[in-house]
């Protein structure tokens, strides 16, 4: 890839061409497969380009129209002092074509140098500004790197053009007047415009609020268009140009007045000087509004200018925070969940010397409907307390700050936990007996401990493969504890802390069958082990020759049945039972609907926070879903 010959004039041309390579080769040539990003970043790439160009076409309306006044401006003042000599050649006999023709060929000669020097000219201008200081970091202080295109010189004879129209209508004007109605204008100069006299202005200043209140409807000077792309909308382009041209005249209405309000109440002031001068405006108020018109709209453009170039880089700004959420971001850690908070926290503080560092996981979220139907989302995982201090956050993305909003999800007081049977240091193993009603390949055990520091760690537990169960129907599954816990095959995770807290014991199901059948699963006496059985067979039999109990189910008032990891509304239910027992008075059952589209995950847990979570979600959220503020979901 040349990447320098892509550049924006050829940029959808390369991105086309891309897509029909991909098209071609794989129906052209069998077995083919066009793997590339390119098209993606030039897309990416004219997408910010055309918004970059937007606030340029809002300005370069506002510049054409006020080049234009000004020649119109100077075009009038000039056909001004030569009024009488055209009245003078019309009563000569001179035609309107004769006369317009003279002045045509000023304006074409004036036209054609500029259609010719002007865009070379502004070529050499531009080039020169990379040697100023804004431009000094893309330029590398050395002349801007210029490309004069066709285009440039069309847009030079449309501009041309248009000047040309500027100087001609003065004059198609001043063509239309005799001598005596020379001769009346000079002695009656006319005080308003036929545009004020006939209060078009009113309408042009209704044209302007409407395209303003359209902006402020939608936000932004882009629409989408029908295939989904986007489009400059030429009405919304021309709003900030209407609504300057707006005030200016609301002033030019106004103008007039305050003038004879000034020279009424100047009337009484010593001296003829300042009385005669107002007065003189006020007789004859056409030939200053012109000029007050063009400072008008010359400095609401330098206005706009430097309040737009403010407005973008503030939009700069924010968009490159809403991207990073915050100052710094690092993502991507590979295995976070292996490491507490704290420790997360000082190897990055250690890394980069930042002075505040949070955690925050976004994890894919999804919320059931109904039994088929599922909404997919995202979840952010923060530290309320922390989150406030690092945060991007904009007055606009709530209606309450950020600081009530973490509030809203701060969970008052510690979580309790009740006393949980506890898996001394130095296992190796844990275990259990179980009896299913399951076949062995229909359901899988996993066991989840959590350390002292609160991470937690899966384990899975089974039995060699062909292993027969005893005549009570009981099979000890086993689970081998791996301290640090290995979470992928990347790397590993900090060493738990012992003593480790049972946590539970998971039972995984298959697709069931499409009538619903009761299951129960019979789980007794969890115990654990320093040391390596020799034997699984036999072990899987007969259980560890040396095993500490750890937990027996004599009672289950501690435990409750796994909820929230499957859509299913019911999970399932435990109970005790003294029938068939291993060892003890009792041991667990874990009965459940064993179905298609039922349940997929149940077992047995330590209670733990059973509180809801308080959550913040977006309001689109709530719309899907159905749901309102204060429910509780799953």
């Amino acid at each position: 890839m040349d990447i320098a010959a892509v550049n924006s004039r050829n940029a959808k041309s390369v991105e086309d061409r891309l897509a029909a390579l991909k098209t071609e080769l794989e129906r052209g040539v069998s077995l083919t497969k066009v793997d590339t990003q390119l098209g993606t970043t030039i897309a990416t790439y004219r997408d910010k380009l055309f918004f970059t160009r937007l606030p340029l076409f809002a300005l370069m309306i506002q510049v054409v129209g006020i080049v234009l006044y000004y020649l119109v401006l100077v075009s009038t003042m000039v056909i001004d002092r030569q009024t009488g000599e055209i009245a003078l050649l019309k009563s000569r006999g001179a035609s309107v074509f004769q006369l317009m023709g003279i002045y045509f060929l000023e304006s074409l000669l004036l036209s054609l140098v500029a259609i010719i020097l002007g865009p070379l000219l502004i070529a050499l201008a531009i080039s020169l500004l990379g040697y100023t200081p804004p431009f000094q970091d893309l330029s590398g202080n050395s002349r801007l790197e210029i490309h004069l295109s066709a285009q440039a010189f069309g847009l030079s004879i449309i501009g041309a053009f248009l000047g040309m129209v500027a100087m001609l209508w003065p004059a198609y004007r001043a063509s239309q007047l005799s001598v005596v109605h020379y001769k009346t204008h000079m002695a009656r100069p006319q005080k308003q415009s036929v545009f004020l006299r006939y209060y078009l202005d009113l309408a042009l200043i209704a044209v302007g609020a409407f395209a303003f209140y359209q902006l402020r409807q939608r936000g932004s000077l882009v629409t989408d268009t029908l295939f989904g792309g986007f489009s400059a909308d030429p009405l919304l382009l021309a709003t900030p140009t209407l609504f300057m041209l707006m005030m200016a005249l609301l002033f030019l209405r106004i103008f007039p007045i305050v003038l004879r309000l000034v020279a009424y109440l100047a009337r009484g002031m010593n001296g003829a000087t300042i009385p005669l001068g107002l007065w003189h405006v006020v007789r004859s108020p056409l030939q200053y509004t012109r000029l007050i018109l063009l400072l008008i709209l010359a400095t609401a453009v330098g206005m706009f200018a430097a309040g737009f170039g403010a407005t973008l880089d503030r939009s700069y700004d924010d968009r490159a925070a809403y991207q990073g959420g915050a100052d710094g971001r690092l993502t991507d850690i590979r295995n976070p969940g292996g490491v507490s908070n704290e420790r997360l926290t000082s190897i990055i503080q250690e890394a980069t010397g930042a002075e505040i560092v949070t955690p925050a996981a976004r994890l894919g979220a999804g919320f059931s409907l109904s039994q088929f139907q599922n909404l997919d989302g995202t979840m952010l995982g923060v530290v309320p307390e922390e989150f406030g201090d690092v945060a991007f956050w904009r007055d606009d993305f709530a209606t309450v700050p950020l600081d009530t909003l973490m509030e809203y999800i701060t969970v008052p007081g510690a979580r309790e936990y009740p006393d949980a049977p506890l898996i001394p240091e130095g296992t190796r193993f844990v275990g259990a007996w179980v009896k299913p009603t399951l076949a062995l390949n229909q359901f899988q055990l996993s066991l989840r401990v959590r350390d002292q520091a609160g991470m937690v760690a899966d384990y899975r537990m089974g039995v060699p493969q062909g292993t027969q169960a005893g005549p009570d129907g009981y099979l000890f599954y086993v689970a081998q504890i791996v301290n640090p816990p290995v979470r992928s095959t990347v790397n590993a995770s900090d060493p738990l802390v012992y003593p480790l807290r049972f946590e539970s014991i998971a039972v995984r199901l298959s697709t069931g069958p499409a009538a619903p059948q009761r299951m129960s699963i019979t789980i007794d006496d969890v115990q654990a082990t320093s040391v390596a059985p020799t034997d699984f067979p036999a072990t899987a039999r007969s259980g560890f020759a040396n095993g500490t109990l750890i937990e027996g189910f004599e009672s289950l008032d501690r435990f409750e049945v796994i909820t929230g990891a499957t859509a299913a509304v019911d999970t399932g239910a435990i109970s005790r039972t003294t029938t068939g027992v291993k060892s003890g008075e009792n041991a667990l059952v874990v009965a459940f609907d064993w179905q298609r589209g039922g349940v997929s995950t149940t077992g047995v847990r330590l209670r733990s926070y059973n509180e809801p979570l308080p959550v913040v979600v977006n309001t689109a959220f709530l719309g899907r879903a159905g749901v309102a503020e204060g429910d509780v979901i799953t």
